[in-house]
């Protein structure tokens, strides 16, 4: 009997602190960048390059930031 008090309270703890959680107000705002440029090198090659970020937190604090580049071949 004293396990599953012990498991009933935790798992009410475990609610009220995802309550929580989900209820805080969310006043802040993000704010995203992103270009993709693609050149033709020939009429099979062409090569391309994407750049991405965005700031969380009233665009204060990066929250992710990707670059990727690459040659695509079409027959």
């Amino acid at each position: 009997m004293k396990h599953k008090a012990k498991l009933l309270f935790v798992l009410g703890c475990l609610i009220l602190i995802n309550h929580a959680a989900i209820a805080q107000p969310q006043d802040d705002y993000s704010l995203q960048f992103k270009i993709d440029i693609e050149k033709k090198i020939s009429r099979s090659f062409s090569t391309s390059v994407f750049y991405q970020n965005a700031f969380n937190q009233n665009a204060s604090e990066l929250f992710y930031n990707i670059i990727d580049g690459g040659i695509d071949y079409k027959n």
